[in-house]
């Protein structure tokens, strides 16, 4: 019996919408990768774990009338749900698809309704029955009595409007056990299963898909990543309903991390690496992009026209203030001047220096949305009236009020100015000073850049420690995600010994050769990326 009110989880829009924005980020990383995404999004993946048959009882157990016992069990399971259904795995955003509770008269045990966990893993469309019979010897459907139906209604895990009496319960520990991460909120291959150790054995990894997806996800991922979508075929059916049905050749116009997958050339460029020399391969970790050509991104911003400095000179002005330069004191000068005063600056104003990182990326089409609103650093010139006899300085940011109350700083790192006191300011000037000034913004441009580039980079060095460590790629540090990773897996995976066996002919013996993994700093996450600020900041 219960010992105390029966507990009810209904499933939330919340945990619901969670889910999705999971499953959108790991498809936006595995779908140019067949053998990862595993077939139509809108269908299960054709690879799932297979339970041995020899797992299975023939029939239910003495004294337990609920569920089937299987005759072999996974350690690392049993610690991820208890033996009354409720589920342990931790983290932020993990728990179950579907509604479950306690009935009066059953104890502590969790059900669910066998119609959630058809909707949830059924491909075929199975009716109760049809189902129960695929998995017979893993599921046993309970009917439920008229008075449980009852409190399923007054608690809306069933419509109040429901009539019959064909409702049928399954406990929440033998679907879990049956179908692992595909009940689970944000499951993953493995860390979210109960047969890992057979989960590995059949060479899953933590990047398989294991949901099926609606088809607004699948727009939802369509309108993300078009170019994944490009290179699709129809294919008929041969069945007798001749229906259409679509396979997708994904093609990622980018890729975040390029593995080399030849052996001989990983160990070639090695070699030749630990002797100073360079080859032309593609290695991993080599090829994050993001890198700069500072002489082509980086130029000097020009507060001066062509002829300002000559023109200066020439009226022996350089450490005079521009807004006291009198040209018509020089016929020379003052020519000069007609020619890159006034009459110029319609010029001026629209010529613009391509500044910094504009073509950080590349010429790909498809950058990621990240890139996008980071490295946006174009500036549009705010007012010729800035430009002041010669020297301009219509591209330093001019804000409005709620910006200078702020005190915002424009995407380039230069505070706003107010104009009226911005141009009495820049009348006070010299030449000399305006050389200088030039210098200490170019800078401050450069810095600002180069640490919204690092950012960048920082983001796709952990998703790269992630690859390569076989984790989910995207996992969220403010959600405990990552913290879960390191105190459950990565510990046994360090632990793991691979074994190999070679007949030596010569000496007629056996080679062993055990492969480990060696922790670095790198593997826990600590790259030489230390914060967003210059040195001497």
């Amino acid at each position: 019996m219960l010992t105390s009110t029966p507990i009810i989880k209904l499933l939330t829009e919340e945990l619901q919408n969670t889910h999705n924005l999971y499953l959108v980020r790991q498809t936006l990383q595995i779908i140019s990768q067949e053998e990862l995404i595993s077939g139509l999004l809108d269908h299960n993946p054709r690879k799932q774990l297979n339970i041995p048959p020899e797992y299975f009882q023939d029939k239910v157990s003495d004294g337990d009338l609920d569920e089937f016992k299987f005759k072999q069990n996974d350690s690392a399971g049993d610690s991820k749900i208890d033996r009354n259904g409720k589920l342990l795995i931790s983290g932020t955003g993990k728990d179950f698809l579907f509604n479950y509770f306690q009935l009066p008269g059953h104890g502590n045990k969790f059900w669910m309704l066998l119609d959630d966990l058809i909707r949830l893993v059924d491909d075929e469309h199975l009716d109760q029955n049809g189902f129960t019979n695929k998995y017979k010897q893993q599921i046993l459907p309970i009917k439920a009595t008229e008075n449980e139906i009852n409190f399923l209604k007054q608690n809306s895990l069933l419509d109040i409007n429901f009539q019959g009496d064909d409702v049928k319960l399954v406990t929440t520990r033998s679907a879990y056990i049956s179908f692992g991460a595909q009940l689970i909120s944000q499951g993953t291959r493995i860390l979210d299963d109960y047969w890992e150790t057979l989960a590995k054995q059949q060479n899953f990894t933590t990047h398989h898909r294991v949901f099926k997806y609606s088809n607004k996800l699948i727009e939802l991922i369509k309108q993300l990543k078009p170019q994944a979508f490009e290179n699709h075929r129809k294919v008929e059916d041969t069945s007798e309903a001749g229906i259409e049905s679509e396979t997708f050749a994904f093609d990622i116009p980018y890729t975040i991390v390029t593995e080399q997958s030849s052996k001989e050339i990983r160990e070639e460029y090695g070699k030749n690496f630990s002797q100073g020399q360079h080859i032309d391969a593609v290695i991993p970790g080599q090829s994050i992009s993001g890198s700069l050509e500072f002489s082509a991104q980086f130029k000097v911003p020009k507060y001066h026209s062509k002829n300002s400095f000559l023109q200066a000179t020439q009226i022996k002005g350089l450490d005079t203030p521009i807004g006291e330069h009198d040209y018509n004191k020089n016929d020379t000068a003052h020519t000069t001047s007609s020619l890159t005063g006034d009459s110029a600056q319609g010029t001026l104003e629209t010529k613009h220096v391509n500044r910094m990182l504009s073509n950080i990326m590349g010429s790909n089409t498809g950058k990621e949305v990240e890139d996008k609103s980071i490295l946006h650093t174009g500036n549009k010139p705010i007012s010729s009236s800035l430009n002041i006899k010669g020297w301009k300085f219509d591209s330093l940011p001019v804000g409005n009020q709620a910006q200078l109350e702020k005190h915002d700083h424009s995407i380039r790192g230069l505070s706003y100015f107010e104009k009226e006191k911005l141009l009495k300011r820049l009348n006070y000037l010299t030449p000399n000073q305006i050389k200088e000034t030039e210098h200490c913004h170019d800078c401050l441009f450069v810095n600002v850049g180069l640490q919204r580039v690092r950012k960048i980079r920082d983001t796709r060095w952990i998703k790269y420690w992630q690859y390569k460590n076989g984790l989910p790629m995207g996992l969220l540090n403010e959600e405990n995600q990552i913290k879960y990773i390191k105190e459950k897996y990565l510990p046994e995976m360090l632990q793991h010994e691979e074994v190999t066996t070679t007949p030596n002919e010569l000496t007629n013996t056996d080679e062993i050769k055990i492969t480990k993994r060696v922790a670095n700093a790198n593997l826990f996450g600590h790259s030489n990326i230390k914060s967003f600020k210059p040195p001497y900041a």
